[in-house]
């Protein structure tokens, strides 16, 4: 719970929550893995920079002798499969399968979701664009955005088309794997 300042001084009536996540694992020194694939060449520092802010993290490098331990895993499979690793804005997913967020979901609409039966998602929030001065703000010009770790269900015979927003696409957004399931239902 944070509590609003304007120039250091207290807003009245202005609270916050900011939800911190972290990841558990075994060993208490470890905070989170990557598993990345490096040409030869490439000359890395143990201090990496992160985030908007640029903060700076000490992470140590180990290279992954066998890097076949981790062909089973689901994820691993979808992560290093060819339409999730090409911008591939046309892509079509059929169902029935289960539909994870990897990044946000920038859509002008909500018309791609047809096909799905239910979803999970911490919130959708909507974005207006800032457009230049003498031209009008329409509400058309609203965009949705779905937030990375949603989860789609999408229906049996259905086909879900991913948004098509080539800026979103350009820069990192409106990633997604599917993971298929044995059926989803209409409740």
């Amino acid at each position: 719970m944070g509590i609003g300042l304007n120039r250091k001084q207290v807003i009245d009536k202005q609270f916050y929550v900011k939800n911190d996540y972290s990841f558990s694992s075994k060993n208490e020194e470890l905070s989170f893995g990557v598993i990345c694939f490096l040409s030869e060449n490439v000359k890395l520092a143990n201090s990496i920079t992160l985030g908007g802010e640029q903060s700076v993290f000490m992470i140590d490098k180990q290279p992954l002798n066998d890097i076949t331990a981790f062909n089973d895993y689901q994820l691993i499979k979808d992560l290093s499969s060819p339409s999730l690793l090409e911008d591939d804005h046309e892509l079509n997913i059929n169902g029935p399968c289960k539909v994870v967020t990897l990044s946000p979901v920038i859509s002008k609409d909500i018309k791609w979701l047809e096909s799905s039966s239910h979803g999970i998602a911490k919130e959708i929030s909507s974005l207006r664009m800032i457009n230049p001065p003498g031209t009008n703000s329409i509400k058309t010009d609203a965009y949705r955005i779905f937030p990375a770790a949603s989860v789609i269900y999408v229906q049996e015979g259905k086909t879900l088309k991913k948004p098509n927003i080539p800026l979103a696409i350009k820069i990192g957004l409106n990633k997604m794997i599917h993971i298929p399931v044995k059926s989803v239902t209409e409740d």
